[in-house]
């Protein structure tokens, strides 16, 4: 697995399943998407300059649709 995949792996693990574990395996499969969609738009990186991947992406996107103007 890459280092990338195994941050997000890591980082699902140790703040939102672990602590979900006490609900049970079901509780914690059923919210998986919703820690993933949670963890793209809303959660900061340090990678990304303390951004959600989302908001990187629509503001590289503007920054494009600038330059295609150009």
């Amino acid at each position: 697995m890459g280092s990338r995949a195994e941050s997000f792996a890591y980082t699902i693990k140790r703040e939102y399943a672990t602590p979900a574990l006490r609900a049970g395996a079901k509780t914690v499969m059923r919210l998986l998407a919703d820690w993933v969609e949670q963890c793209n738009a809303r959660h900061p990186h340090s990678v990304l300059w303390n951004l959600p991947p989302r908001t990187l992406q629509r503001e590289r996107e503007a920054v494009q649709k600038g330059l295609d103007r150009v």
